[in-house]
């Protein structure tokens, strides 16, 4: 038992960082909080770690999808990741999905019958996801359809933690809450197109990329467009433009414009990198600026 838990924690430690990913769901979730306290003009302290552990549960079951649905490929060309080195196996994985799934309706149930729905049907939407909608010959050779009704589970994520926190059914709930959450769709997106956007030299055979698909400059001017798109959601919930995101808005599309043109291995480290933590700094962004309740 201390041996398979000790393998979890390696495999924890290298496919999902606990400091890294224990941020990013931090802020995930508190963009969302701080949204309905600014509506409502109250949080729950208890309901809102409840919500927490709950989607970093979510958060983590998915990466145990990813690791059953990229296993035949890691084999091939990551070799040395947990599954194909053999330290767990594809029963482990189940097991893994199994019990985080359990434990999110344990932990939503204590939330209401709203909330448990609304949960229910983020679950049921990521059970497609992994099932890859029962289309997968028909979907996964289109990476960017592929992408987007793999991040749109952010949508049904997000509609969940408004309806524990506020007891409504999404169908019920001011329309900012569904401009947030569309929000958080392009963000991921724009987490997703850039990181897997490269230059020539790095370019793998066996590894599909948004440069490839669309060129560099197709896939950065993709990247720009799901930030302009979060823009104008956000301009729809603040009625005002958030100066500060439209500044981080220009410096991703100055990257990426570069990188584009130059074509360099480090210009493409630096922008994939500043894709990556686009969520992280959004996020700071807009909890600040709802909690200080002005525009920076």
């Amino acid at each position: 038992m201390s041996s398979k838990f000790s393998k979890w924690i390696t495999f924890t430690m290298e496919r999902f960082p606990l400091l890294d990913h224990t941020l990013m769901i931090v802020l995930f979730v508190g963009g969302h909080l701080v949204l309905v306290h600014s509506i409502t003009g109250q949080i729950d302290v208890l309901k809102s770690a409840l919500v927490f552990m709950a989607i970093f549960l979510f958060f983590f079951k998915m990466r145990l999808y990813d690791e059953i649905k990229d296993y035949d490929l890691d084999c091939e060309i990551n070799p040395t990741r947990p599954l194909p080195r053999g330290l767990l196996n594809l029963t482990d994985m189940k097991k893994g999905i199994f019990a985080c799934i359990a434990l999110e309706l344990i932990l939503f149930s204590t939330l209401g019958v709203n909330a448990i729905f609304s949960l229910v049907f983020a679950i049921l939407y990521s059970l497609l996801m992994y099932k890859e909608f029962f289309i997968p010959k028909l979907i996964r050779p289109h990476l960017t359809t592929y992408a987007v009704v793999h991040t749109v589970v952010t949508v049904p994520m997000g509609l969940s933690i408004f309806s524990a926190m506020t007891g409504k059914l999404p169908w019920l709930m001011e329309n900012s809450y569904y401009q947030f959450v569309l929000c958080s769709w392009f963000v991921f997106n724009i987490f997703e197109f850039g990181r897997k956007t490269f230059t020539t030299a790095e370019e793998r055979n066996a590894v599909e990329s948004y440069s490839k698909i669309f060129t560099r400059y197709g896939a950065v001017a993709l990247v720009i467009s799901m930030s302009l798109l979060s823009l104008y959601m956000l301009f729809k919930i603040q009625n005002g433009l958030s100066y500060a995101q439209l500044i981080l808005s220009v410096i991703l599309a100055m990257i990426g414009i570069v990188f584009s043109i130059k074509n360099k291995e480090k210009l493409g480290k630096i922008y994939r990198g500043f894709s990556s933590g686009y969520i992280i700094l959004f996020y700071i962004l807009f909890i600040i600026e709802i909690n200080l309740g002005l525009l920076l």
